[in-house]
């Protein structure tokens, strides 16, 4: 597959394929907390406030991940995901909502907002995978403002999104079944990191064409990524017992 540019032009004016998956992605969210919102006694109002909270405290939290080093700058990921956590909860506290549906609709909307802004990332290039020429691959275009041109790279960013769209089914699913009450949260923040951890492994920093953080790095990347898969399996055991046991 070739993307000859990261931009779409309209009207004779440049606009990045990652602005407009994050946009359309953005929109998508708040729908779909708007429609979880109305199995959980939450009106749409409340739905927009938690959005805008949310987005001004996010805002300045992105801020401070921008001064992660280098090095810890994979692990930015983690930190802006657990704010968000955090932040969801904390808005069911302020405004005397069940903090477990915040969370709850939070994630689902977050990782729906993730769906689509990692296909941005694929098609601006600003995060591309390792070197590979198997099926699937991806070459950016001398007219793309992508890290690497005219290489034939691993399409992270794309089969990560692939991935979080079928976890978005399988979270919607627990959520709507209503079913692992006492493991829902666990089993969605293990599902958004189990995607990350995983896709970490076919990512190459910006403008490299190799894994570059070193084969401790990557040890230490294929444990965590193993540990979190085995706890989530354990939660999922688990909640199929309650739901049998109900």
């Amino acid at each position: 597959m070739v993307i000859p540019d990261s931009s779409l032009h309209i009207f004779g004016q440049s606009i990045s394929y990652y602005a407009v998956f994050a946009l359309l992605g953005l929109i998508a969210g708040i729908l779909v907390a708007v429609l979880l919102a109305k199995h959980r006694q939450l009106s749409r109002t409340f739905v927009f406030r938690m959005t805008l909270f949310v987005l001004a405290i996010g805002f300045f939290a992105q801020i401070l991940v921008t001064t992660i080093p280098r090095g810890l700058l994979p692990f930015s990921y983690l930190l802006g995901l657990f704010i968000s956590f955090g932040l969801f909860l904390l808005v069911g506290v302020i405004f005397r909502k069940s903090p477990f549906a915040c969370a709850e609709i939070g994630l689902i909307a977050v990782n729906t907002f993730m769906v689509f802004s990692k296909l941005g990332c694929f098609f601006a290039g600003c995060c591309h995978g390792l070197l590979y020429s198997g099926p699937f691959a991806v070459v950016y275009g001398v007219n793309s403002k992508a890290d690497m041109v005219g290489i034939s790279l691993f399409p992270i960013q794309a089969v990560e999104s692939v991935v979080r769209l079928l976890f978005l089914f399988l979270m919607l699913w627990m959520f709507y079944r209503d079913s692992a009450r006492r493991f829902r949260l666990p089993l969605y923040l293990g599902l958004m990191i189990v995607a990350y951890f995983w896709g970490m492994l076919f990512w190459a920093p910006s403008g490299q064409t190799v894994n570059q953080f070193g084969i401790p790095f990557i040890y230490i990347f294929n444990v965590a990524g193993l540990v979190i898969t085995l706890v989530f399996a354990v939660c999922f055991v688990l909640s199929t017992r309650q739901k049998k046991e109900e």
